[in-house]
């Protein structure tokens, strides 16, 4: 099944950004485009998918397809799927229907990738940038969600068929071993890891109820209604720089204020069918697939809490949990069709017609400069003391990668006083020649070996920020530099 889609999007423009120059009035903004890929060896009845991963690091989304008997390796620059084989499957009864079960979920860890397969109830590590597969783990219970936690080296594993978490030791690369069980009153449901808070998330879908638990105590610290009613919370996620947590319901999604006793920020409704949420934090945005109602609701959150729309896109009946990369785009598991669906934003007429009324000169009596470079402001908050660590990563490393990939360094500075970041703020200024070159630098950097490898190593022992701000500047016409 081929499916193509278009979503006009209206802004109102309301400045000049990297040279850009905004119409007071509402143009079209860019439509968004799916599309499938179709994964190997899927059988006319379809592929049984649950939790999927996007590995940030190597630009791979990882599908367990579990009847299939294996994981399917997407790397999104060219949809190109690379399966790793040899997991177990088994035949299971539920509610008078049998089924063949599998690999059903994946979790992203230090140059591992670690898969939960419910066929033979095991947890195994598999390579993240040879695709080899490793040892594995069996469980005392079918395993559901899988969670890395970095900062302590772990793997969380939710088995709700005897009301617990299994918690994996992953200090080795590679390897597994058992470490620990928390027993817990409910089914859990769910999961979501603030690490810098030491906070793991996860939902009891039998009770309606949303709990936190200490990553080192392993001890329930709270216990929220999360307010679904009769079919019980779904997914979770969280923003750790705003505190926020972000709860799916079956057919809506809330932000709740983890900070603040669980105090619901917001809600919106997104359709039936909702299972599994992603949220990518870059871009404050929260994907929700709905599989019911076919489509997948992108939404905004501001600093408040508060939800806003940004699309909504038809997918296709049964389509839902979504996982989507910093850019944006979204991969959607469509298990009849045994397909990933692809949510990508694309410029069509009207968005092209949008970028050239956005890219023309100032009008005439501003004071901005024609033909301005872009400028990127960066600031770093650094993670408690990793400054030192993140100086020497630029030092050594970062910069040179800037300039491989066409970057200016124009300057590097530390806040002077205390107060105002001096212990653990690094702000820098980058130089483009315009908005298209400096999103195309960002992407090959980000997508270099070299840098992957080079933050890989760095944050061996957790990672060097705890926030990254980036602010795009248009020099003015009585600006020295331009």
């Amino acid at each position: 099944m081929a499916i193509r889609s278009d979503v006009t999007l209206l802004y109102a423009v309301v400045g000049i950004v990297c040279g850009v120059a905004h119409a007071e009035t509402p143009v079209s903004a860019p439509t968004f485009k799916v599309h499938s890929v179709a994964l190997p060896g899927a059988p006319a009845s379809g592929v049984a998918m649950d939790y999927i991963a996007y590995d940030r690091a190597h630009h791979r989304v990882w599908v367990p397809a579990g009847n299939t008997g294996s994981v399917d390796v997407v790397d999104v620059k060219d949809d190109h799927v690379t399966r790793v084989e040899g997991f177990p499957t088994s035949e299971v009864e539920r509610n008078g229907t049998k089924r063949t079960v599998g690999p059903s979920s994946a979790t992203v860890g230090k140059g591992v990738v670690y898969v939960g397969s419910r066929g033979d109830s095991s947890v195994c590590a598999v390579d993240a940038a040879s695709l080899t597969k490793g040892a594995c783990l069996k469980l005392p219970s079918m395993p559901d969600g899988l969670a890395y936690v970095a900062s302590t080296k772990e793997v969380w594993v939710t088995t709700p068929r005897d009301n617990s978490i299994a918690i994996l030791d992953a200090s080795t690369a590679g390897a597994l071993s058992w470490k620990a069980k928390i027993s817990l009153e409910g089914q859990p449901e769910g999961f979501a890891v603030d690490d810098g808070r030491g906070v793991f998330y996860t939902n009891f879908e039998d009770k309606d109820r949303t709990l936190t638990i200490d990553v080192k105590s392993r001890q329930v610290t709270r216990n929220w209604p999360s307010q679904c009613g009769a079919d019980g919370p779904r997914g979770l996620a969280v923003d750790p720089h705003l505190n926020f947590l972000f709860v799916a319901c079956t057919s809506r999604v809330m932000v709740l204020d983890a900070g603040h006793d669980g105090k619901q920020l917001s809600t919106m409704d997104v359709g039936e069918g909702i299972d599994n949420i992603d949220y990518v934090e870059v871009r404050k945005e929260l994907f929700a697939a709905a599989g019911r109602a076919a489509k997948l609701v992108i939404a905004h959150v501001d600093a408040k809490g508060a939800l806003t729309q940004v699309a909504t896109v038809a997918t296709a009946a049964g389509a839902r949990n979504a996982v989507a990369t910093d850019e944006g785009t979204a991969y959607v598991t469509d298990a009849p069709e045994g397909k990933i669906l692809v949510v990508a934003a694309a410029l069509g007429a009207a968005g092209a017609l949008a970028a050239t009324i956005l890219n023309a000169a100032p009008p005439p009596g501003s004071s901005l400069a024609p033909g301005s470079r872009c400028f990127e402001l960066r600031t770093y908050t650094a993670a408690p003391g990793k400054l030192e660590a993140l100086h020497a990563r630029f030092r050594d490393h970062t910069n040179a990668l800037f300039t491989k990939h066409g970057m200016t360094l124009v300057g590097y500075w530390v806040p002077s006083d205390a107060d105002k970041g001096a212990g653990n703020t690094l702000v820098y200024l980058l130089a483009f020649p315009d908005r298209a070159a400096r999103d195309k630098a960002w992407k090959d950097f980000q997508s270099d070996p070299a840098w992957t490898a080079t933050r890989e190593a760095s944050e061996v022992d957790g990672k060097l920020t705890e926030k990254i701000e980036s602010l795009l500047l248009t020099a003015t016409d009585y600006s020295p530099m331009k």
